[in-house]
């Protein structure tokens, strides 16, 4: 599910997909942008296989916001999308007007140019690369290899439209960052004041949804 109806009780929604399992036409349910009461109510009815949410170096919402912990709790494997901050934290962007005509992050916040040269001037992606560069590896890369590296369950899907791109991504798998390099990263990735939201407008549609209805509700 990419987005839940907030209209539909959820329990109603998964016993519904429940039933076309049975019938043998898919095999797994996952959820995408959901609270941890979502998730709960949801793996009560039948067991969810996945949680699709955004997590990287400059969205660390689900370690704030419950999803994290309760996708650990319940042995939830979780898709982390847009692992690279949208391309932000590869250090491909030095402004606003490199992003291709037509290009939908034209249209987040964060990538307004107000915004977009505040989060440059915070140096995440200066940092991050400057760490790749002491230890061989690219700014993807490393990003990557942190997100693996924050915990089992975490499964991050970069995207690219180059072969050389997905070798890049796929370097990281085989890397594992030290200690003293996890640390530095913590540090400076808390330490950023990343300004704007991480969507705005009609892409906010149903974005990590809390459903607040009674289950009961037909």
């Amino acid at each position: 599910m990419a987005r839940v109806d907030k209209d539909i009780p959820i329990e109603e929604v998964i016993k519904t997909l429940k039933t076309l399992i049975k019938e043998g036409k898919f095999k797994h349910i996952g959820l995408s942008e959901v609270s941890p009461d979502t998730i709960r109510r949801a793996h009560a009815v039948h067991p969810i296989s996945a949680v699709e949410m955004e997590y990287s170096p400059w969205a660390l919402g689900i370690e704030q916001n419950g999803v994290l912990s309760t996708c650990k709790e319940l042995g939830i494997p979780i898709v982390a999308y847009s692992p690279l901050g949208c391309g932000m934290l590869t250090g491909k962007f030095k402004s606003p007007d490199d992003l291709p005509e037509g290009d939908m992050r034209r249209h987040f916040d964060r990538f307004s140019p107000e915004n977009f040269h505040h989060n440059l001037k915070e140096r995440l992606t200066e940092q991050i690369q400057s760490i790749a560069k002491r230890i061989g590896l690219t700014a993807a890369q490393v990003c990557l290899s942190w997100i693996l590296s924050q915990s089992k369950i975490i499964i991050p899907i970069p995207g690219s439209t180059r072969l050389e791109g997905i070798d890049e991504c796929l370097g990281s798998s085989k890397v594992k960052l030290e200690d003293e390099d996890l640390k530095e990263l913590r540090r400076i990735i808390d330490g950023a004041q990343i300004k704007g939201v991480r969507y705005s407008g009609k892409f906010t549609f149903n974005l990590y949804l809390k459903l607040t209805y009674s289950s009961k509700k037909c």
